[in-house]
């Protein structure tokens, strides 16, 4: 699959303050890619860095695009500069002329296209979900082949975040476009998402697509039983479980379908009390504490 955006140990130095460590992340052309992070880990330095927006301290980005010497990237990463006192459509057609551009009916389009067709309201009485709206239609203005979105979905209540969710999925399968969203609003990342990196104190930790997630994000059942090494031998020897795994002294991970009631019944017959038995449900918010130890939104 070919790259159309990659860093080779990107690094950003603020003083003392190391931002970006190493940062070596690799995004295919087509892919909605999530950055994932708390807050503070590094994920609008990178972005910052990939947009050319600040230089880094060492390494080097990669872009493959159409036209490598002006790729066409769009931009959402800070609030944009907005009049207040106008209305989107109007802030739209300002930045249109300010590229050379006079076609009030692209305009429109762009307003249309994320939700804001017909709005009448000034700057100053949007929400900021719709202020997030309007930053979007100004990123697409020059119809870019990779889209970069810091913290999208600021402010949006869930049928905005619904909304914005379908829009991104529509963008890359008409315009073939690239879109990389940073988020630490992870389930709402995980039905939007193609790959993710995951990214926590400035260094990238891993990257994943959403296939390899969905094979390691099964449900799990969990058991905590005083010795769970006997228990191990009984559940592989006796009940054929194989997918099994101990974490500790006490702790069994079962990842396969199998019957609790019928677990506990066959430890119990055999003078094995359990201190729990229940089913986990694995998420990209699991997988990412598995990782890190740290919250997301911390």
């Amino acid at each position: 699959m070919e790259s159309i955006v990659k860093t080779n140990n990107l690094t950003k130095r603020y003083g003392k303050k190391l931002a970006a460590d190493k940062v070596n992340l690799t995004i295919n052309r087509g892919d909605i890619y999530g950055l994932i992070g708390r807050n503070g880990a590094g994920k609008t330095t990178v972005l910052k860095m990939i947009s050319d927006l600040i230089k880094p301290t060492s390494g080097e980005v990669t872009i493959n695009t159409t036209d490598n010497n002006r790729p066409k990237i769009g931009l959402l990463i800070e609030s944009p500069g907005l009049i207040q006192e106008l209305d989107g459509l109007t802030n739209i057609n300002l930045k249109l002329t300010a590229l050379g551009i006079n076609n009030k009916k692209y305009a429109e389009e762009l307003m249309n296209t994320v939700g804001l067709g017909g709005e009448k309201k000034k700057i100053k009485q949007y929400s900021l979900g719709m202020k997030q709206r309007l930053g979007l239609a100004i990123a697409l203005i020059n119809d870019p082949e990779i889209l970069i979105l810091d913290e999208p979905t600021n402010g949006m209540d869930p049928q905005g975040m619904n909304d914005f969710r379908n829009l991104i999925k529509r963008l890359s399968k008409e315009r073939d476009m690239t879109i990389i969203i940073s988020s630490h609003i992870l389930d709402e990342l995980a039905k939007t998402v193609t790959r993710f990196g995951i990214i926590d104190n400035g260094s990238l930790i891993t990257e994943i697509s959403s296939e390899e997630l969905a094979k390691v994000d099964k449900d799990k059942v969990k058991i905590v039983v005083e010795n769970a090494s006997e228990v191990v031998n009984l559940l592989i020897n006796k009940l054929k479980i194989t997918k099994i795994e101990q974490t500790d002294g006490k702790t069994i991970y079962i990842s396969e379908d199998v019957d609790t009631k019928e677990i506990n019944r066959y430890l119990a017959e055999n003078q094995i009390y359990l201190e729990e038995i229940f089913t986990t449900h694995q998420s990209l918010e699991n997988y990412y504490l598995n990782l890190t130890g740290g919250m997301v939104n911390a």
